[in-house]
């Protein structure tokens, strides 16, 4: 189980790092490098324990890995914080002027727990325990202290992002992802908290948390609870909950640029046969622009011409169509004027008498009720669209009634 920690979780970790620089790359999302920093540290924090690299930092300097942890953590904590400050600080100079003592503050802490790393004899860093409580030297202590009111501070800065962040976005996904991730900080917290008292435990001589005992589950000893699995839970937490908005927007993408693709299909037969009749209806388009070939584009595109078509009917609407259409729909259930049976005959007929340059009818009916309401959204639009096209080739437009003239 501490190996799946230690070395799969950062495999996963650094998978998900570069799927964000391809992705971020591509639709240059905002806050991407961000995100690939921290997901990054947490990969380092994680695999510092790895046995593949563990071996390699001892040799370099005994206990290095707990500094490459600590570092990588504390790196981690403010590349999420950078994150999430995009979420909730629209301007860019708003989010530098915050983001600025808080770099300057990493690098002090950073260079404090370097010096008292390397001013301690190897034999006293992380010192094994004597009797109940943790015996290090000051130097040691105050690394410790230092790390952790700082990565406490960061969390609690986190925290408040988070909490500001989920209750401003209006997507489900978003605020589900910002809600874990605060769960993350959470765990992280308790993780800070921990080492906060433990350090203090080295002053007084009192309390604290057996060390130099070894990890044989998850949760036993208690220190390896708190000074392995929480932080795990904690980094597991975050880098779900600020991926899964992303993956979901990029699942949404896929599904709806599937769905205007077979709108475009479906749509075809009533497009063309509006063309057939009202030829003018067509947009011209610039060929040169790549947004010209996207499936949004031209959807849109299909839609407004085929409402300027239906639109181009409204002298040759049928009101006698649309009773016999009534009637017909109404012997196999609920029927009225608004309903895309009886839209599509009435269109049909309108169509087929456009084409027959039949005279304008003297009382037609009027345009589909509800075009005004579903004006400028195109999905509901398209939807409609779609349930009248699906009847249209049902609909037997009527017999050309002989020319009235007025």
């Amino acid at each position: 189980m501490i190996d799946v920690i230690f070395t799969g979780l950062p495999i996963a970790m650094l998978l998900a790092a570069a799927y964000w620089i391809r992705g971020g790359r591509a639709a240059r999302t905002p806050g991407a490098w961000s995100m690939v920093a921290l997901i990054s540290s947490f990969a380092i924090s994680l695999g510092a324990y790895s046995t593949l690299t563990h071996g390699v930092q001892e040799a370099i300097a005994l206990h290095l890995a707990h500094l490459v942890n600590n570092a990588a953590a504390l790196t981690a904590s403010v590349s999420a914080l950078s994150f999430l400050l995009i979420l909730t600080i629209e301007e860019l100079k708003d989010r530098r002027r915050t983001m600025r003592p808080r770099l300057i503050a990493l690098g002090i802490v950073l260079l404090t727990m370097v010096v008292c790393f390397f001013a301690t004899a190897p034999a006293d860093r992380f010192a094994p325990d004597e009797g109940n409580y943790h015996n290090e030297p000051l130097t040691m202590a105050v690394y410790a202290i230092t790390y952790g009111l700082y990565l406490s501070f960061a969390l609690a800065d986190c925290l408040r992002q988070t909490w500001i962040g989920s209750k401003k976005t209006p997507r489900r996904a978003t605020r589900i992802g910002m809600r874990l991730t605060g769960a993350g900080f959470l765990f992280a917290m308790a993780y800070s908290l921990y080492k906060v008292y433990d350090a203090a435990a080295t002053f007084t001589q009192h309390g604290g948390t057996v060390h130099n005992a070894r990890c044989t589950s998850a949760i036993t000893p208690v220190g390896c609870a708190f000074g392995v699995t929480v932080p795990a839970l904690a980094m597991l937490f975050v880098v779900v909950g600020l991926t899964m908005p992303v993956i979901a927007w990029t699942i949404t993408q896929i599904r709806r640029r599937r769905w205007e693709r077979k709108t475009l299909n479906d749509l075809a037969p009533m497009w063309e046969a509006i063309i057939a009749a009202v030829p003018g209806v067509v947009l011209e388009v610039d060929e040169t622009e790549p947004e010209s070939a996207a499936s949004d584009f031209l959807l849109h595109r299909r839609v407004i011409e085929i409402a300027d078509g239906v639109w181009s009917t409204r002298f040759y609407r049928s009101r006698p169509v649309q009773d016999l259409a009534i009637a017909q729909v109404g012997a196999t259930g609920a029927a009225s004027a608004d309903s895309p049976q009886v839209e599509a005959a009435v269109l049909a007929d309108a169509l087929a008498g456009m084409q027959a340059s039949r005279d304008y009818e003297l009382d037609p009916v009027p345009l589909p009720p509800g075009t005004a309401a579903r004006e400028g959204d195109l999905r509901a639009e398209a939807q409609w669209l779609l349930s009248v096209a699906a009847n249209m080739s049902t609909s037997t437009p009527r017999p050309i009634p002989p020319a009235v003239t007025v």
